[in-house]
């Protein structure tokens, strides 16, 4: 039954993919025709689709695919020990009856183990083993509501999703915010703990230095380190909210390059009394601030304090008695840090067990951990090898003296993911996972075992289990992509070349068209981001990974099946590659990038006369939106149609996201003057749909405006569109706004691109 869906879909979808549609299509043909195709391709690829969840001990509950066959398991990596718990055919049945159409997921093995919690729709339901019943749980529902973190905002900052409370050490009590004050939650109890706070000097605890809610319990939950911002002299940015009866403005922080930050105080709050005890901080404008953590007896507070610029980083302990702060670890660079703002790990993680602390730095090329003495910050050993290239913190488990980590050890696939672990002393790190391709990895609880989903360009992910030292015990579930291959899926493939006019290589991945005829030409789109933060050539299989998040993977896998080359680069200037690599376009970005991408495309079309570059677009959220105009201004002949969603036109226009790798406007006026694509709309020949929204607040929605004003005045081919109700991510918002904004997109490109037939 499964293949004849497929058989169905896939009719549907190519049936409904001309690639020289018009724009006078009706928009609900065309998100009818996206829909369609990414239900084929769903349908397509079967099992290895959902996350494996640890739960007590060794062990994990892994459901293989929620859409096909929910079948659950679980698994003891150890061991490679596999039982089933649910067959998927008789949860799928229970849930046609009990009319529920939404996809499964696992959350946890009742205390029982006679039943596992699963959640449909937003809702919780037990499933009886011995039984095979599944029967709603709202009582659960209840619980997790009054014993799980609520979310205080979707708004800010979106780079790292939603602001969510804080839970105590035991979990029984929350910090939350009440308007601009700290409160304690206690199931449905909310009582104030701060009753000073003001719409621009309060206690939302939330900047972009720190990835979450900026406060840190004390271990014996008595007392909270605080953070309280000061953003009365900082510039605020209008959010518009038109859908209520009358339209209503929330102003947000907003400094733009070069204007005043927030200052910060930090505090100490006694958790029952409320209160407070100052901690020292010594000067804080234009500095940044995170608070690291405890130290495990209550003694220490940890907090950090980064340059504006994020060159210099100072790392302090406070005395929670006296508030004292004493200076314990420094570190300056060149260039800048790589932290949460810039997207990178948190770079700095106290032990519980003693004063020492993990430390990143890049001081040789490539991010790496040390061990760091807490008392006088002198370095004790490198844990990391040196030899592979650190991407993040996945477990530290001090019982055993160990770190879990994930990092690039493989030479010849740079952007590939390895899974490490290494010796809090120093004495050595392993690399478990030495075949090729990218890998995620959860750890169980105790640390005997780990569960990997592994995949690359040509490899369907494979989930398996694997012991302590690496040793698969166990294939779980392998992704069955014939019915992909049914569609009309040609494949992907990686072209790595030199760089024309500097040291490095370029790396890019080529997405075929389906149903891929080489005697045919067809036309490109090119899907960019190519800002500092994030790499975004796929290194996974089609439709895993990057290629399977909504802002630019539901557009890609679209345009694949209408008869579109969509091409991936990873330029010079982008992170994965070492601190070389990542600095090439300091101070100057983005000059030279948009160069280096054409050469990297032309030398793509050089060999594959399949690639029709008389017919190329470009595609890009954010700075990817900001990259796409830039392509029609560096790169006229190349570079026909933009679509840019959510994007910045001028970096002194742009907030201080881009201080890091710009440095300030009045230290770089050349590089920031050179960066500007409003002062070159005129040389724009090619046409642009220029997309924003209403509640941006990365990229502003005024920059938007700004484009529109000057594209009028030079008489430029311009096409519009805006939702009310979404942010920086057009997905962020509801389906129906994120389909409508993709179908925007794609219809754009086939009517402007067409069809040589």
């Amino acid at each position: 039954m499964r293949h004849s869906i497929i058989w169905a879909f896939g009719l549907l979808a190519f049936a409904a993919a001309p690639a020289s549609a018009q724009l006078d299509e009706p928009i609900a043909t065309t998100i009818e025709e996206s829909r369609a195709i990414l239900a084929a391709e769903r349908a397509g690829l079967v099992g290895a689709q959902a996350r494996p969840v640890a739960i007590d001990g060794g062990e994990f509950l892994l459901m293989n695919d929620p859409l096909h066959e929910p079948t659950v398991w679980l698994v003891e990596p150890a061991t490679g020990r596999v039982e089933t718990l649910i067959v998927g055919q008789d949860l799928a049945a229970a849930l046609a009856k009990a009319g529920l159409d939404a996809a499964p997921s696992v959350q946890s093995l009742d205390a029982s183990r006679n039943a596992v919690w699963l959640q449909v729709g937003g809702e919780s339901y037990r499933w009886d083993i011995a039984a095979r019943t599944l029967s709603p749980a709202p009582e659960r529902d209840r619980a997790l509501q009054l014993t799980q973190p609520q979310v205080l905002s979707d708004q800010f900052p979106t780079t790292f999703g939603r602001l969510s409370e804080v839970a105590s050490p035991d979990g029984s009590r929350f910090v939350t915010l009440v308007e601009n004050d700290l409160a304690i939650r206690t199931g449905d109890e909310v009582r104030r703990l701060t009753d000073d706070g003001a719409p621009r000097y309060g206690w939302r605890n939330a900047e972009e230095f720190s990835p979450g809610f900026n406060v840190k319990w004390s271990p014996d939950g008595k007392t909270i380190a605080a953070v309280k911002l000061d953003e009365r002299d900082v510039p605020h940015e209008p959010l518009y909210r038109p859908l209520t009866r009358g339209p209503t403005i929330l102003e947000w922080p907003y400094p733009r390059a070069g204007e005043p930050i927030a200052r910060f105080e930090l505090w100490l709050i006694d958790a029952e009394t409320g209160v407070r005890t100052p901690i020292d901080t010594g000067e804080t404008e234009d500095h940044y601030v995170s608070l690291v953590g405890w130290g495990d007896d209550g003694a220490i507070v940890w907090w950090q304090k980064v340059s504006r610029d994020q060159k210099r980083l100072r790392l302090f302990a406070a005395d929670p008695a006296t508030g004292e702060s004493r200076l314990v670890y420094r570190q300056e660079v060149a260039t800048y840090f790589d932290t949460p703002m810039t997207l990178g790990p948190p770079n700095i993680t106290p032990l519980s067990a003693s004063d020492d602390l993990l430390v990143m730095n890049e001081c040789s090329g490539t991010r790496q951990l040390y061990l760091i003495d807490g008392n006088n910050g002198v370095e004790l050993h490198r844990i990391s090898d040196g030899a592979a290239l650190v991407q993040g913190i996945l477990k530290l488990d001090e019982a055993r003296g160990e770190v879990w980590l994930s990092v690039s050890a493989d030479p010849g696939h740079p952007y590939h993911r390895q899974i490490a672990r290494a010796r809090l002393d120093g004495s050595g790190m392993k690399v478990l996972t030495p075949e090729t391709g990218t890998y995620s990895a959860w750890i169980a609880d105790d640390g005997s075992g780990f569960m990997t989903r592994r995949s690359d360009l040509a490899t369907p992910p494979v989930i398996e289990a694997r012991d302590r030292g690496g040793s698969v015990t166990a294939t779980v579930s392998r992704t069955d992509a014939s019915g992909l291959s049914a569609l009309g899926y040609a494949g992907m493939e990686e072209l790595v070349i030199d760089q024309a006019d500097g040291p490095h290589q370029i790396r890019g991945v080529i997405l075929k068209p389906f149903g891929f005829d080489p005697a045919k030409r067809y036309p490109v789109v090119e899907v960019i981001y190519a800002g500092m933060q994030v790499s975004s050539a796929p290194t996974e299989y089609y439709a895993s990974g990057g290629m399977g998040r909504a802002i630019n993977g539901n557009t890609a896998r679209v345009l694949a099946q209408q008869g579109f080359v969509v091409v991936f680069t990873d330029a010079p200037g982008t992170p994965g590659r070492g601190r070389a690599f990542q600095d090439a376009t300091y101070g100057t970005w983005p000059q030279g990038v948009i160069a280096d991408h054409a050469q990297w495309l032309r030398e793509a079309a050089s060999t594959r006369p399949w690639m029709d570059l008389d017919r190329v677009g470009i595609y890009g959220n954010s700075w990817g939106g900001y990259m796409a105009v830039r392509a029609l201004i560096d790169e006229p002949e190349l570079y026909k149609v933009a679509v840019a969603m959510a994007a910045p036109q001028d970096l002194d226009d742009h907030p201080f996201y881009i201080e890091p790798f710009m440095g300030l406007p009045q230290d770089n006026p050349d590089g920031y003057a050179a960066a500007s694509n409003l002062d070159r709309v005129s040389e724009i020949e090619g046409r642009v749909l220029a997309m924003s929204w209403p509640l941006e607040v990365n990229a502003g929605f005024s920059p938007w405006w700004k484009l529109i004003d000057r594209m009028v005045a030079e008489g430029k081919d311009l096409d519009v569109f805006t939702m009310p109700g979404v942010n920086h991510r057009v997905s962020c918002c509801g389906t129906n706004r994120a389909d409508y904004g993709f179908a925007k997109i794609t219809r754009y490109f086939r009517h402007w691109l067409g069809d040589e037939e």
